[in-house]
């Protein structure tokens, strides 16, 4: 990792919004977890502090990497931030509900060790993993988060105020905020303009009356995760999904590498960091499931900030992990980050998916957006989109394809794209075979 010297007082802002980028979307998959097994407080905390412990400790294992042998480190020694990865969640949600969280984080381990070997054959995967179908995940991944993120803007669903007119109000407010500075703004103002935002929109709904602080009196001030809190139990068909999952996962977590070297560090992404990566995100992957969370994932709404700004100094990423890892230890202190209303989180998030899906079209670009590309990527898309915003569409097949594809916005996608490239790579080697005989 190339770097510039940064003052403490100049990262901290910096590694902040890095934070507040990801904290929402990491304690979103435990709480849906938590909803669909209808857990009590008790577990429902363990499985919030697991993900934000997790996505701690994977950012240092990929910032500071350990060497294992010949080339291979733990790490890609990239500027990314490490979260909750969404390509499980609708799997995740499925498995938990039916199986409980014993089967699904047994899964979720095995999975996670047979990924820390596909690490180290990444260069020939990198064949069939292509910037075309890492663009098309992004894109599918981004507009599949669209949804929540306005059902967030408009208040959440299920809370009193949801749709209230004062809660879009202050969402749009800090979606301007973030445009305006990013047009306008200069040096400091731009690099900070989603945690400048936030804020914004903090003061007024305090302002507002509309912040309730009542949690943060009753949080803890230090519980440390338990690992291995629910038990495993070993399914051979939930890991056979899982691995498929994973094998996704990898996909996602090299547009998030690509997103990286290109937009922050103005270069195309080495095979070397994405194997050393992907190594890193196993064994991040493998420490998630024993302390009870689905695996980890490289952030690309933190790495579209990285873009954004061009600040790449490790010392931003130490700091943002320090601060994760605290809320992971200290419920008080992530009870005080969840005080901040949907509103302001819907408004924030909502501007991070859909830089997340313009990465997406930034890699389609970058790959040659020529008619083969559209082709594939519109197919891929329109499917995904298609299948994953109708409920209960694929109730009539097999188990294992309900729990595969789930309510996922991403997995059709991507193997609609891995067919179709593959299908149009081997006409064209036979036709350049054929011309080659003329």
């Amino acid at each position: 990792m190339e770097e510039k010297k940064l003052s403490f007082k100049a990262a901290l802002p910096l590694g902040v919004q890095h934070l507040l980028a990801m904290f929402v979307a990491a304690i979103v998959p435990p709480l849906l977890i938590a909803n669909v097994m209808n857990a009590n407080e008790a577990i429902t905390t363990n499985l919030i502090q697991a993900a934000l412990f997790s996505s701690a400790v994977a950012t240092f294992i990929q910032i500071f990497p350990i060497k294992l042998f010949k080339n291979f480190k733990t790490g890609s020694n990239l500027p990314i931030m490490m979260g909750m990865n969404y390509v499980f969640l609708g799997i995740a949600l499925s498995v938990s509900g039916q199986y409980g969280l014993p089967t699904l984080f047994g899964g979720l381990l095995v999975a996670s060790i047979v990924g820390i070997f596909m690490g180290m054959f990444v260069k020939y995967l990198k064949k069939f993993f292509t910037p075309l179908v890492s663009g098309i995940l992004l894109i599918c991944m981004g507009i599949g988060l669209f949804q929540p993120a306005v059902y967030n803007l408009a208040g959440g669903i299920g809370h009193p105020t949801f749709g209230d007119p004062v809660n879009f109000g202050i969402g749009l407010l800090v979606i301007l905020v973030v445009v305006f500075l990013n047009k306008f703004g200069k040096a400091a103002l731009k690099d900070t303009s989603i945690l400048l935002a936030i804020i914004v929109g903090y003061i007024v709904s305090i302002c507002l009356g509309i912040v309730d602080f009542s949690g943060i009196k009753e949080a803890q001030w230090l519980a440390i995760p338990r690992p291995v809190a629910y038990g495993l139990e070993f399914n051979f068909e939930i890991i056979f999904i899982m691995i498929i999952a994973y094998a996704i996962a990898i996909i996602d977590f090299m547009g998030c590498c690509t997103v990286t070297t290109i937009g922050g560090l103005d270069r195309q992404l080495e095979t070397e960091e994405y194997s050393n990566g992907v190594i890193g995100l196993g064994i991040g992957s493998v420490l998630a499931s024993v302390f009870g969370a689905v695996p980890v994932a490289g952030l690309t709404q933190n790495a579209a900030i990285v873009s954004l700004n061009k600040k790449i100094n490790k010392k931003i990423f130490v700091i943002a992990a320090i601060l994760v890892l605290l809320t992971s230890i200290s419920p008080k202190i992530a009870a005080l980050l969840v005080t901040i209303p949907n509103a302001v989180i819907g408004g924030a998030t909502l501007v991070v998916f859909g830089m997340i899906a313009t990465a997406g079209i930034m890699l389609l670009t970058m790959f040659g957006f020529d008619e083969e590309t559209k082709l594939i990527a519109g197919v891929s898309i329109a499917i995904s989109l298609g299948i994953s915003s109708i409920p209960g569409l694929l109730s009539k097949f097999p188990e294992v394809i309900q729990t595969l594809v789930g309510g996922s916005s991403i997995i059709t996608g991507v193997f609609t794209a891995l067919f179709l490239q593959t299908i149009f790579k081997i006409v064209s080697v036979k036709k350049e075979s054929e011309e080659k005989k003329i």
